[in-house]
């Protein structure tokens, strides 16, 4: 069923149907974003079963992987969720591909410069003061991560594409692919001595399965669901930027606000040593983890908003966003109970010694 089939359908029904209606759509969202972000987590496991210098250096390399991009491109792609979204469903649905293509161009020219700091990151990174040796080993981790970025790039506006048309699984189905053979990726190049190449095994896995990841979700699209509203590479996509950049960067601010707090506690963690560091690294993951779950009902009620307002249903837009702040709270403190409950075993996980936890 359509997004138009159950905007219809939906017209009439009361909050507690809506609010089912946005948990519906808001979990393979948040299933998503949680195994798109387990896939760092694999690495830092893994080298975390190498050593704990291994482990500070993928520490450092993933908080400047999300500080100085990931961060960004989520924010950047939250202008698809609105622009798209009304497009869809306000009867011009080839304008959803077009705008794809403008966030794809737009993002790509904007990663550019940050691609330059990522090859001379050690030298940034020791006159920050960072140790030459953790310095020296991150730049090499972020120029291999160099090779599979692009493709995170691409994938994240593709899947905000297939989102506003009220697709929610096809990337939920391409990351569950994707990181049962990032495991397997991770265990041969870094853990399996015969093919091992030691810590820089963990960003080349990173960046295979980007390219999957992208390389599946293109698959699906062009082949099972989504295509519609794609209609070609257009001249159009050259011009008319305004509306991403106004949407873009109140997007890139808020979400960076939330995620660079974490990051910047991380980095500045790597003045203290190598174990508070590393320590540091698996309480990130944790609170990254957790994040995915609102982010994704988020992302669920921002896509059914825009869909309400491009059909130009204004009254059940404004009764799904003040729905949404209410399950906002419920989640908020549930995700609190869990963090507290089990405070003394996220360590284990990383096979660390009881010192660190």
């Amino acid at each position: 069923m359509d997004v138009d089939d159950e905007l219809l359908l939906h017209k009439d029904l009361n909050e507690w149907s809506e609010r089912k209606y946005i948990i519906w759509k808001a979990i393979p969202i948040s299933l998503s974003y949680l195994l798109q972000n387990i896939l760092p987590f694999i690495s830092v496991f893994a080298l975390g079963h190498l050593g704990q210098t291994e482990l500070a250096i993928a520490t450092l390399s993933i908080m400047c992987y999300n500080f100085t991009f990931v961060a960004l491109i989520y924010g950047a792609a939250t202008a698809l969720d609105t622009l798209c979204s009304q497009a869809y469903t306000s009867g011009d649905v080839k304008m959803v591909g077009i705008f794809l293509q403008r966030a794809i161009i737009i993002q790509l020219l904007g990663f550019i410069p940050i691609a330059c700091i990522w090859w001379e990151s050690e030298q940034i990174l020791i006159l920050m003061g960072q140790s030459p040796a953790i310095s020296s080993k991150t730049c090499l981790y972020l120029r291999y991560l160099l090779i599979g970025a692009p493709a995170f790039l691409l994938f994240e506006n593709l899947r905000r594409y297939l989102q506003a048309q009220g697709i929610m699984k096809a990337s939920t189905y391409v990351l569950i692919i994707s990181c049962i053979i990032a495991i397997c990726l991770n265990f041969l190049l870094v853990l399996y001595q015969p093919l091992s190449l030691g810590f820089i095994g963990a960003p080349i896995a990173t960046s295979i399965t980007n390219w999957l990841m992208f390389s599946l979700l293109v698959i699906y699209t062009k082949f099972i669901n989504g295509y519609q509203a794609w209609g070609g590479w257009s001249r159009v996509a050259f011009y008319g930027w305004k509306q991403i950049f106004t949407l873009a960067i109140p997007g890139i601010l808020m979400v960076c606000s939330e995620l660079w707090t974490s990051e910047f506690i991380s980095f500045l963690t790597g003045y203290l040593g190598e174990l508070p560091l590393a320590s540091q690294g698996i309480l990130s993951v944790i609170v990254t983890l957790l994040y995915q779950s609102p982010f994704g009902l988020s992302v669920s009620a921002s896509n059914r908003v825009g869909n309400l307002l491009g059909a130009g249903l204004v009254e059940k837009a404004k009764m799904t966003s003040k729905l949404t702040m209410q399950l906002a709270i419920i989640l908020a403190l549930f995700e609190a109970t869990i963090l507290i409950v089990f405070k003394n075993y996220w360590g284990l996980s990383c096979g660390q010694a009881i010192y660190m936890v």
